[in-house]
């Protein structure tokens, strides 16, 4: 566990952790209490070495042992992906992130027992107190593509200013929420006015403020991520925003899953930008975005809320209790 100031008070510091070559530890972890039938969850980075003493621990202890993180993610590397499925096959539960990497777990590896998933979700119930209802004609969405998310190099913002530049899209505009910091801000309206999009690309500091949020989502028609998209998606998803995003699943996030062409939006080809420029111009001009929005809202609230979190991470507590 991390160290916590706030009002949880069950959570406590085992000890700090330590950045060490191409790898973390944390102290505290051979005095970690463990006993017979315990069930300790351990996070699944290869990375943080001190798990693995947790692991022998446990072993030695008789607790029950589960593997908690991605099957798959964008940022994967080969080497240790295969590190990791080793680390897996080595521990008796695994927990995933979303029911499609559990699907693709058990198609590839052949181990259907003790998988188990949350569906990594939102808090929905904060989004219902401001979300509005999505009509095509509503002239309050006045913002045509949406951007949500950090800015960083994993979002590809490149390939949407070049979208943009497109003369295909010259009456859409853009707006990036999820600048950093003034500095941030500074560099990406550099970048904005260096592809001569001033008049129809603007950024906005971002914000974990759901109010904040929603008066950007609520005035959006569509939501793009050009990138490695994650929980983004299904927050947007969560507003009713159709989404265009690229349809390599393994470049993108587990949370990818949430997505289907035609049904919540509109996919392209990764790193092309003419097949970008197409689905934008599909998706703003020729779909019937109601539709898509309500089936975007249907899936959220039926498979990625943090009430669904807590409900599917409850069950798997309960399964391994029993056994």
């Amino acid at each position: 566990m991390k160290s916590s100031k706030d009002k949880y008070t069950w959570i406590y510091e085992i000890g700090k952790t330590y950045e060490v070559p191409g790898a973390f530890w944390q102290s505290g972890v051979f005095k970690l209490d463990i006993n017979k039938n315990d069930i300790i969850i351990i996070e699944g980075s290869i990375r943080i070495i001190s798990n693995f003493i947790i692991i022998i621990r446990s072993w030695l202890k008789g607790a029950k042992l589960v593997w908690w993180g991605h099957y798959w993610s964008a940022s994967s590397k080969h080497y240790k992906a295969s590190l990791r499925y080793k680390l897996i096959k080595l521990i008796p539960y695994v927990l995933f992130y979303t029911d499609k990497e559990v699907e693709y777990f058990i198609k590839e590896h052949k181990r259907k027992n003790n998988i188990f998933y949350l569906n990594n979700g939102v808090d929905l119930e904060n989004i219902i107190k401001y979300r509005n209802r999505y009509l095509l004609n509503d002239k309050r969405r006045d913002i045509d593509i949406l951007f949500l998310g950090r800015i960083a190099p994993k979002a590809n913002i490149e390939i949407l200013l070049k979208a943009m530049q497109d003369s295909r899209c010259k009456d859409f505009n853009l707006t990036l929420m999820g600048a950093q910091d003034d500095a941030e801000k500074l560099f990406i309206s550099n970048e904005i006015s260096n592809h001569g999009l001033n008049n129809r690309v603007f950024v906005v500091n971002g914000s974990s403020n759901e109010k904040d949020i929603s008066r950007y989502a609520n005035r959006s028609k569509i939501f793009c991520y050009p990138g490695q998209v994650g929980l983004s998606l299904i927050h947007a998803m969560s507003y009713g925003l159709p989404s265009v995003v690229h349809n390599n699943w393994r470049q993108q996030m587990p949370e990818f899953c949430a997505f289907t062409n035609k049904i919540t939006g509109i996919s392209f080809l990764n790193h092309d930008v003419d097949s970008l420029v197409k689905a934008l111009q599909k998706t703003l001009n020729e779909c019937d975005r109601e539709n898509l929005s309500a089936n975007c809202i249907n899936i959220v609230e039926s498979k990625y809320t943090l009430d669904h979190m807590k409900d599917n991470f409850i069950s798997m507590i309960d399964i391994i209790k029993s056994r």
